[in-house]
C-alpha cells in the first residue's frame, strides 16, 4: 500500500514538472512590437481626482463622476481612443 501511493505521488509530481516545463518552453517571453520595431503602448493610466464636491476616476478610456460623500455615480464618459499615426510606405 505504501509503496502504491509512492508511486502515485511520484507519477503525479513527473507530470506536473513535465507539463510546467513544456509551457515554460513554449511560452513566448519577448514582448509585442509595432509594425516598425518599437514595443507596444503599455496599459493606460488611471487616475483620481476630486473638487470638494466630486471624485473623478480616470479608468482607461473612461472617466466617471462620483458624488461626494455618499460616492454615487453622478455621470460615465467614454474618451475616444486616438487613432494611430498613419504609416508610411
Amino acid at each position: 500500500m505504501k509503496t502504491t501511493k509512492s508511486v502515485s505521488m511520484l507519477v503525479v509530481l513527473t507530470v506536473l514538472l513535465f507539463g510546467s516545463t513544456l509551457v515554460l518552453a513554449d511560452s513566448d517571453t519577448t514582448l509585442p512590437a509595432t509594425p516598425d520595431g518599437r514595443p507596444m503602448p503599455g496599459p493606460g493610466l488611471s487616475g483620481i481626482c476630486t473638487d470638494g464636491l466630486h471624485l473623478y476616476v480616470l479608468a482607461g478610456p473612461m472617466v466617471y463622476q462620483y458624488s461626494l460623500p455618499d460616492l454615487t455615480l453622478s455621470k460615465s464618459l467614454e474618451i475616444p481612443r486616438p487613432q494611430p499615426p498613419a504609416t508610411q510606405e
